[in-house]
């Protein structure tokens, strides 16, 4: 299901975004020497265009954070109660908007009690320390779910035995009776038809799952599985808003369910630059989730075990398989598929790496992974093509032309926005001059005026939402927490526009790129340990 054909056409649309991104930003200069009034007119729609979507971003992303705060204030316990044959007597509005909703799956015979419920947890783990396993796995003895419901399996790999069979003993020694089922699953080396990465591991280990859960005789209509790092950590409603969601879906099958990442676990303990960023791209999954119909899987999300069995679990052959997923998913239910966001987050660690220097250089490398989601527009340009009269047009075509527009602005945005109206004077000096350049400056000021907006909407929910530093300094260090903004100008050249062209590049020249797998660490307190 995952292969595809190398055609002409795949390596053209392969190749497109990358050529996009470098045309966007080669053509002006060039084209100044002749045209600079045109390239001025272009820069002006393209700062609008960027503008309109940078306040759209800061609208979804307070909707987003609000709905997060909101969550994290109802009882879902309560709320699941009402999924069971003696529900209590609905009260609040909220209640009685799940009891209407309760009655319509009855009607479709499509009604599933809280209690039948079962959650499997993969954790993919190679070549971290047990205090990173040992740290995530502490947050789950304080979620508000019934752990006896809950399946843990930690997924190691053969290609780092030794490591992974003692942080295996360590981890079933302190935390197997924490949950109703605790495996350890090793996924052999150098199986056929792999690449080294993600992707393999956690097939292989939800396959093994499935098999142990056939054989107690366990619905997989009832088993939501959710993929977690190594330094994932669930919010203690995690499980609970899952739940929910899943039961309150009249095709949960057909549905992935995204939580919110929120890059905080470590956010004091990193360079400046990797802090701006893990901020930066935590209210970009809160950006997103608000506007959920665009929603791409990434991160931590889920699935149900009897969707994952269909499409024999994940991919094996990409370093993106969270993405990818959402594009097996859709095609496999020939569009009726989309992603759910919970607005409740799994905690995650900001990039940090055992030097300052390799922190940097380690954070680049992560990103350019992360860009790497542009090889998926060729994969589902293709896709829809071969599936034109299965899957909805209009709709198909929208989600694939959206993800081409995300990951050229991602490469092109920044550079524009920072050089703008110097472009057309740079080879032109000429132009500067003239009445019509003069307008142009003065339109754009105006526009940045505005989009200093979004910045002070970054500002609120870093203030609302970041958890407080301790120790000496600590006040001066979220008050530069709060000037750091004024840096990300800069920040989203040298760790957006770059590593964004930098993989863009390559796959335009057919280079692949290797899974890179992200360094872990825990700072050990020795007074403590």
């Amino acid at each position: 299901m995952d292969e595809l054909a190398r055609t002409r056409w795949y390596r053209f649309l392969e190749i497109l975004p990358g050529l996009t991104s470098w045309l966007i930003l080669t053509l002006p200069f060039i084209a100044s020497f002749w045209y600079p009034q045109a390239v001025a007119i272009f820069i002006v729609i393209y700062v609008v265009i960027w503008f309109l979507r940078a306040l759209k971003s800061s609208a979804f992303s307070l909707i987003a954070f609000f709905r997060y705060k909101r969550r994290e204030e109802l009882d879902w316990n309560h709320l699941l109660s009402f999924f069971s044959d003696r529900p209590p007597t609905a009260q609040t509005p909220f209640e009685k908007k799940t009891v209407e909703a309760i009655k319509e799956l009855k009607a479709k015979d499509n009604f599933k009690k809280a209690d039948e419920l079962y959650h499997v947890v993969i954790m993919p783990t190679y070549k971290e320390e047990k205090e990173v396993l040992d740290s995530s796995l502490k947050a789950f003895t304080e979620v508000d779910y019934p752990h006896e419901r809950i399946i843990f399996v930690l997924a190691t790999e053969e290609r780092d035995r030794k490591r992974a069979e003692e942080n295996a003993a360590y981890i079933e020694k302190k935390y197997a009776h924490v949950f109703g089922q605790f495996h350890v699953v090793m996924h052999p080396a150098d199986m056929p038809n792999e690449i080294p990465a993600k992707g393999g591991n956690i097939s292989y280990a939800g396959a093994y799952i499935a098999e142990k859960l056939r054989d107690q005789g366990v619905d997989f209509s009832n088993v939501v599985v959710t993929t977690l790092d190594a330094d994932n950590r669930p919010h203690p409603k995690y499980f609970s808003v899952l739940t929910y969601h899943y039961l309150i879906e009249s095709e949960r099958k057909k549905r992935s369910y995204q939580s919110l990442a929120f890059f905080y676990n470590n956010i004091w303990e990193v360079p400046f630059i990797n802090r701006l960023v893990a901020l930066a791209n935590s209210f970009w999954f809160l950006a997103e989730s608000g506007e959920s119909y665009r929603l791409f899987n990434a991160a931590a999300y889920a699935l149900s075990l009897d969707a994952l069995e269909e499409m024999d679990y994940w991919s094996r052959q990409t370093i993106i398989e969270d993405l990818h997923q959402f594009w097996r998913a859709y095609f496999h239910f020939k569009g009726n598929h989309k992603v759910i966001p919970l607005f409740i987050p799994v905690y995650q660690d900001a990039l940090e790496n055992k030097t300052y220097f390799t922190s940097l250089l380690g954070q680049y490398k992560q990103l350019r992974r992360w860009a790497w989601g542009a090889a998926e527009v060729a994969y589902g340009a293709m896709k829809w093509w071969k599936m034109r009269k299965e899957v909805p047009f209009c709709r198909t075509f929208i989600r694939v032309f959206y993800l081409y527009y995300v990951q050229v602005m991602w490469a092109t945005g920044p550079v524009i926005l920072f050089f703008n109206q110097s472009i057309p004077t740079i080879t032109n000096p000429g132009f500067a001059n003239s009445l019509f350049a003069y307008n142009v400056q003065a339109a754009l000021s105006v526009i940045f005026t505005i989009m200093l907006i979004g910045i002070v909407v970054y500002l609120l929910m870093t203030l609302l939402s970041l958890p407080r530093p301790t120790g000496r300094f600590r006040q001066w260090r979220f008050a530069g927490s709060l000037l750091q903004w004024l840096l990300l100008p800069f920040a989203t050249i040298i760790y957006g526009s770059i590593p964004a062209l930098d993989a863009q590049t390559r796959i335009m020249l057919g280079k692949r790129l290797g899974f890179t797998v992200t360094e872990k660490i825990r700072k050990i307190n020795t007074e403590e340990a």
